[in-house]
């Protein structure tokens, strides 16, 4: 409802057990800390609430004026919002996003388990992007994204062939991605998957298991949910 970002502060303490969970949602997907997600459902780390005792400072030279900064954070929101519409479905969507912007997060979002509409998908992706850009700019990632969900769901599908070294990329890489990016130095991989999800694509077909893991890591970081199947 609030367009994946983090209603709740970054700064924290947590108990060891639940630091996987940081690690992988926070630390290596650049998702909220709190958040879980499992195969078809989402659960929440239990957290107390304390009184504020930091302030954060907006002005013109912070990291989310950037472009840099604020691909980075819109990155991380739309791998959110992708997640959750993966494993739940939000009914009236524009409707509640209206609410929650005119009352805040006291209202409840009204939810159901099972995946989102693909009207919803193009329409919380859009959110997310206008969010962050008053004009989006013309890049190799934003236009894969728009024409990937301008084509979604796709029934056509593409053959990869991962090199052997190919960097690999997570979230948490988002700043590293989008400085290779505006220096044209992408790998092939990235640039491939981004050309192709202009007219969109529902799976991919890799040559082996070992592809098929760095396929769907790839793709979470594209922010493109397609399938990844073996040859």
């Amino acid at each position: 409802m609030t367009g994946g970002s983090n209603i709740i502060p970054d700064i924290f303490f947590v108990k060891k057990e639940a630091f996987k969970v940081v690690l992988t949602s926070y630390i290596t997907w650049n998702m909220p800390y709190w958040l879980k997600l499992c195969d078809s459902r989402i659960e929440v780390l239990e957290m107390e609430k304390t009184e504020p005792w930091y302030k954060y400072r907006i002005h013109g030279e912070g990291h989310l004026q950037s472009d840099a900064g604020k691909f980075e954070v819109m990155n991380g929101c739309l791998r959110s919002v992708i997640e959750i519409a993966k494993r739940v479905n939000t009914p009236f969507l524009s409707l509640q996003i209206a609410l929650v912007k005119s009352f805040g997060t006291s209202i409840k979002p009204l939810s159901m388990s099972g995946p989102s509409s693909p009207r919803n998908f193009r329409a919380i992706v859009k959110y997310v992007i206008d969010r962050y850009y008053e004009e989006v700019p013309r890049n190799l990632c934003l236009e894969g994204i728009d024409g990937f969900f301008g084509n979604f769901p796709s029934n056509r599908v593409v053959k990869l062939r991962i090199p052997e070294n190919e960097l690999i990329l997570y979230g948490k890489d988002a700043r590293v991605f989008y400085n290779l990016m505006v220096r044209e130095r992408l790998p092939s991989t990235y640039i491939f998957l981004l050309e192709e999800a202009v007219t969109g694509f529902g799976k991919v077909v890799v040559a082996n298991r070992e592809d098929s893991l760095k396929a769907k890591i790839i793709l979470k970081t594209l922010n493109l949910p397609a399938e990844v199947e073996t040859e």
